[in-house]
């Protein structure tokens, strides 16, 4: 159970995320539409660990997103494929669409969980392979996005080998998972969702940065982090064995994201 001071301190980040809402409620019925409805949270009350950890993600995107949109313009994400006019939302109202759905995530408690107690596994372990399922999830579903809204064809090359070497990563987790009696998540979790749905708001040249930028460059970066972190110090040696496996394929593809990422710049 949390303390009286832990819950105290999660009330005030919720509360200061609420006056973020309030701030940004131009964009409070486009977080409405993107679907942000009530989560359980009876798993974080079991693990204040689990939700401190969500809730540490959580902040680190939408601090990482506020950053990365705050010197979007319509010129240096491409005008021509992003013109302003009421049938299509504003580059401004993408961003306040992703913070606010962010901070929607982060106060309704999204993505927590509990150990499960018929695996072998430590809790940090099963939150890697839970952390490694979705991120594949995010790339597959990001990638079949780019497939049908890119007009660039290395994005569409790009998109197609994510979506190949993920599947395949994907695979090689569930069967992993399989043999520690471990069951993995079959869906990005909620903070990545609401990256994608934020990402299905753009079109043309704006969608092909965005899609390199967040589920090339950025997701990759993370994702590194974490396999690096397993495969040092996870407890069980099979699953230090698959995340060390997994490294060069997945160090590859954020090196093509950021060649790929700087060709569009220099576009």
């Amino acid at each position: 159970m949390m303390s009286g001071n832990s819950t105290e301190r999660l009330a005030n980040s919720g509360r200061r995320l609420k006056a973020i809402s309030i701030r940004l409620s131009p964009s409070r019925i486009m977080a409405a539409r993107l679907g942000l409805g009530g989560v359980d949270e009876s798993g974080c009350a079991r693990s204040s660990g689990a939700f401190m950890a969500r809730r540490s993600e959580a902040r680190s995107r939408v601090l990482t997103i506020q950053n990365h949109t705050a010197g979007m313009t319509h010129a240096s994400y491409g005008a021509d494929h992003y013109p302003r006019h009421p049938g299509r939302p504003s580059m401004n109202r993408y961003r306040s669409t992703l913070l606010i759905s962010l901070a929607a995530s982060m106060i309704t408690l999204a993505g927590c969980s509990t150990p499960q107690a018929n695996s072998p596994l430590s809790a940090a372990d099963q939150t890697f392979l839970e952390n490694a399922a979705q991120g594949n999830y995010a790339e597959i579903e990001g990638s079949r996005m780019a497939q049908e809204k890119a007009t660039s064809q290395d994005v569409l090359d790009f998109a197609a080998n994510m979506i190949r070497e993920h599947t395949r990563a994907s695979e090689k987790l569930s069967a992993l998972a399989k043999r520690k009696s471990y069951v993995p998540p079959m869906e990005p979790s909620i903070v990545q969702r609401t990256e994608l749905k934020s990402l299905s708001l753009l079109s043309g040249n704006a969608f092909n940065k965005m899609y390199v930028d967040r589920i090339g460059v950025a997701a990759h970066t993370a994702t590194i982090q974490q396999f690096e972190t397993a495969a040092a110090n996870a407890q069980d040696p099979d699953v230090r064995d698959f995340a060390q496996d997994m490294l060069p394929s997945l160090r590859h593809h954020l090196e093509m994201a950021q060649a790929l990422n700087q060709k569009q710049k220099a576009e």
